[in-house]
């Protein structure tokens, strides 16, 4: 998990006698010639334009200590990517959760591309697969490990295969996420793609659980089986029956049977291959129109 996050921060707004400038925007200076150029020659400070070079920032460098004095003690609260992406994505969810998601907001938009431009300026804009695995965490869809499934996860927002993801990349993915329901809690994100299965089998298009929804439930399933190893019990199935709108008609006889008839493999718990398989059934026969 990313380190604990300091957000009350202080820094010291100074002023600066700069005198003759030698300004250098080398990608790699002599930093030897540039002090003795403001030691033994006639400038007095150096500029480095790593704005110019990089997009970050102008680095002044002083040599006499009473050129510089602070001015100003300044507090101040930062806003971390992590924390304003999630709270941006969960209201986007909670809007997808209502049927009302049609994209993200002109605010949440640039909102969200103004703090991308701080998190991947040390890459130019720019993420690699680590700075993706906080991102992750912050939209509550933690990669199951730090090799492969990290890896995977990486190869599948990258896009454009450059080995980074960009800003278009990002949004772009973090679109079709909401628009899937990944992040919604117990069965809601299995809810919308159920519901959109039934959507095709209405049109008479339904052919078959989509790779995209095999892996939206995959992901989703990690999380919900994970309290029974990759499993789930009745009560689970309760909670699923429920969303797709095919309740048990009482958590006795009626549950333990349906339960039994999903359980294909007889070994008292209810694996991911038979929940596809069941739910892919259920929607053939129209059950749920």
């Amino acid at each position: 998990l990313p380190a604990t996050l300091v957000k009350e921060s202080w820094m010291l707004l100074c002023r600066s006698a700069l005198g003759k400038v030698l300004y250098t925007d080398d990608r790699r200076p002599d930093a030897d010639k540039l002090q003795a150029s403001c030691l033994k020659g006639e400038y007095d400070c150096v500029l480095g334009d790593r704005l110019k070079i990089n997009g970050t920032f102008r680095e002044i460098v002083v040599f006499q200590p009473a050129a510089v004095y602070p001015e100003f003690v300044v507090r101040y609260e930062r806003i971390f990517f992590h924390e304003r992406f999630a709270d941006i994505y969960k209201a986007m969810l909670g809007r997808q959760q209502r049927k009302k998601f049609t994209g993200a907001t002109a605010e949440e938009k640039k909102v969200l591309e103004s703090l991308w431009q701080v998190y991947a300026m040390p890459f130019k804009g720019r993420i690699n697969k680590w700075q993706l695995r906080d991102l992750l965490v912050a939209m509550e869809q933690p990669p199951a490990n730090e090799g492969e499934d990290l890896d995977a996860t990486f190869q599948e927002w990258d896009t454009k295969q450059d080995g980074w993801i960009d800003w278009d990349e990002f949004f772009q993915e973090v679109l079709q996420r909401v628009k899937d329901g990944i992040g919604l809690y117990g069965c809601d994100q299995f809810q919308v793609v159920y519901e959109a299965m039934l959507d095709r089998r209405r049109g008479n298009k339904f052919t078959g659980v989509s790779k995209e929804e095999q892996q939206t439930l995959q992901s989703w399933w990690v999380r919900y089986a994970k309290p029974n190893g990759g499993k789930i019990d009745k009560w689970q199935l309760k909670e699923v029956l429920t969303a797709m709108k095919q309740p048990a008609q009482n958590d006795g006889k009626d549950l333990d049977d349906t339960f039994q008839e999903w359980d294909t493999k007889q070994d008292g718990a209810i694996d991911f291959e038979e929940f596809i398989q069941e739910v892919a059934q259920r929607v053939t026969d129209g059950i749920g129109l």
